[in-house]
């Protein structure tokens, strides 16, 4: 019987440099840098303090034991699930993962595999595809996880109306019934709605996806489209009741609606959704490694497909999360006056509350240790922003950076030893690496070009996430700057990115026009779900250690307030609802 998906979702946590490239009043992009002579001095890393000596932070796994089953098989599927879908090869995991074996323990090295994809003899429209990859036991007991593979080249246009009203697109959903409705006209049609018929498919396109229904077309009334397009369209809407229980958690699912016009032709619609279930009990961990830029096929069509399989013997056990007695936030207002930004704590629901800081500059930007005792900050000195840190009862306050330039925006390596953040370089930021004693100043990033900025480091690996480009996409490096991989391509901004606790997803703020929302995506930079639809800049997310909430601040009401999403019910609260003062910049503090 097929398990549940395992990626517990964790969700991320970050702030984000202040509405994009203005970040800094005053400050605008010029001529580009020359990195040899904007390149602070500086003294070369200490080999005992180098990153590659720091210990590795482990997952809080409970389950070292080896596995009492072995993945057998690795199978791979194209726009379809294995009852549907063309299977285009398998392979089995037995490859090196030294990754997994210090993460995991000496049973879990040879859990990697790897596949040459090839579809350069197969006639695909051009477009996004679904690639199906399957995790099979000798038992037959099996996962999968769905990635979207794209084919470049010039792309068919709809000619028919459809819409999806439930599941909103990118919604998140609860693992339940699956209630589908929409509506689909043809707006050329000169009596009634100019649809013959209407098809529902799940994961896959008419020819390999599972048939759900027709949603009782032309039996349904929708007055309000009527109003908009006519009466005589009123029999266009759909509607059809599914059983998710047997659909992956963790998981982005496909709805592929298909209109048939009196021609007879077909026309497609894709809807996407993700379900969350805070307690997967998957005995299958199954990841695949490559990033959004693999998954674009040009005109060779050929690939590898990598990743990591391997059985677990109590999922319980192995996804365990602390149990969090204290529960609280931290964030930035102006709430005593001045004109200032200090720090404060509180409860979620804001009670409690208490002043960290008290400056007569703006304290901006915190982000919380790995140990959770510690808070990395953003500060004035001299008219220049430095780095400091501070205990989370507001004591041991010490400056870390002293550079004659801007510093700011910092995050807490998986160790705990260092910060990575973002330094004026000339016209543009960089991205540099220094010891939270203030040693060893390093820059990673030379890109004279635009902004390396807003990194985020990896829970477990020594990797950092950062923002970079025009318009701005995420990439990917290692704590030297090397082996970079492009995560985001696409014409959007993207801006100011978090990882999850497992690592495996990210949490981010994306615009869209002139307002911006909180989306998540995986690690590949595949969007798995919206946040928000609230309007406005909704920005700075961050995930709880618990994974079960995303803090944000929006600037929705007039005033900058801090607001939480919560997974358990899909509701949006604001943690002071103070709407005289500025709220902004969350992160929280579990104990």
């Amino acid at each position: 019987m097929k398990t549940v998906s395992i990626i517990l979702a964790v969700f991320l946590a970050l702030a984000f440099i202040w509405l994009g490239a203005t970040v800094v009043t005053g400050f605008s992009a010029g001529p580009a840098a020359d990195p040899a002579r904007d390149q602070p001095q500086q003294d070369a890393p200490d080999t005992a303090d180098a990153p590659d000596t720091a210990p590795v932070k482990t997952r809080p796994v409970t389950d070292h034991q080896a596995p009492e089953q072995a993945i057998e098989s690795i199978q791979f599927y194209l726009n379809g699930p294995k009852q549907s879908g063309l299977l285009l090869g398998e392979t089995t995991p037995d490859m090196a993962r030294e990754d997994m074996q210090q993460l995991y323990g000496e049973p879990f090295l040879e859990t990697g595999f790897a596949y040459d994809l090839d579809l350069s003899g197969m006639e695909l429209d051009a477009g996004t595809h679904l690639l199906f990859v399957y995790a099979f036991t000798g038992e037959d007991d099996y996962d999968y996880r769905i990635k979207e593979l794209v084919i470049e080249g010039p792309r068919a246009q709809n000619q028919l109306t459809i819409n999806v009203d439930a599941p909103p697109n990118l919604s998140v959903v609860e693992p339940q019934r699956l209630d589908v409705q929409g509506w689909a006209l043809d707006e050329n049609a000169a009596a009634d709605t100019g649809i013959k018929d209407l098809e529902i498919y799940l994961n896959g396109p008419r020819d390999t996806g599972t048939f759900l229904g027709d949603g009782s077309y032309g039996n349904i009334a929708r007055e309000d489209v009527a109003d908009i397009f006519g009466p005589q369209f009123v029999q266009c809407g759909f509607r059809l009741n599914v059983d998710a229980a047997d659909l992956s958690p963790l998981e982005k699912h496909y709805l592929y609606i298909y209109a048939q016009k009196e021609d007879l032709s077909w026309e497609q619609r894709v809807s996407q959704f993700y379900i969350y279930d805070p307690q997967p009990e998957s005995h299958i961990f199954l990841e695949i490694d490559n990033y959004i830029g693999d998954f674009r096929l040009g005109g060779d069509r050929m690939m590898s497909i990598e990743g990591t399989a391997f059985y677990i013997n109590d999922p319980q056990a192995f996804y365990a999360r602390p149990d969090y007695e204290s529960k609280e936030v931290v964030f930035v207002s102006d709430r005593e006056g001045g004109g200032y930004f200090d720090l404060y704590i509180s409860n979620l629901d804001g009670s409690n509350m208490r002043k960290l800081t008290d400056n007569t500059v703006d304290d901006l930007y915190p982000n919380t240790s790995p140990d959770g005792k510690q808070i990395t900050f953003t500060s004035e000195v001299d008219g220049l922003w430095q780095l400091f840190v501070v205990n989370i009862d507001g004591t041991g306050l010490r400056q870390i950076t002293t550079s004659n330039t801007l510093n700011a925006y910092s995050d807490w390596s998986h160790c705990g030893q260092y910060l990575f953040y973002e330094s004026r370089v000339g016209d543009v930021w960089e991205l540099y690496r220094i010891g939270v004693d203030g040693s060893n100043p390093t820059r990673l990033t030379f890109n004279t070009e635009s902004h390396d900025w807003h990194p985020a480091t990896h829970p477990f690996r020594p990797k950092v996430l950062f923002e970079t480009g025009s318009p701005e996409d995420f990439k990917i490096m290692d704590y030297h700057g090397d082996h970079v991989h492009e995560v985001t391509i696409d014409d959007q901004r993207n801006r100011v990115p978090y990882f999850s606790s497992d690592g495996r997803t990210i949490v981010y703020s994306r615009y869209l026009g002139a307002q911006a929302e909180v989306f998540i995506m995986d690690i590949n930079g595949e969007i798995l779900a919206q946040i928000t639809a609230m309007g406005g800049t909704n920005t700075h997310p961050i995930f709880s250690p618990c994974d079960r909430y995303i803090g944000f601040d929006s600037n929705i009401s007039g005033k900058e307030q801090v607001y939480i999403y919560s997974f358990e019910d899909g509701t949006i609260f604001n943690v002071v609802n103070d709407l005289e003062h500025n709220y902004k910049d969350p992160c929280f503090v579990f104990e």
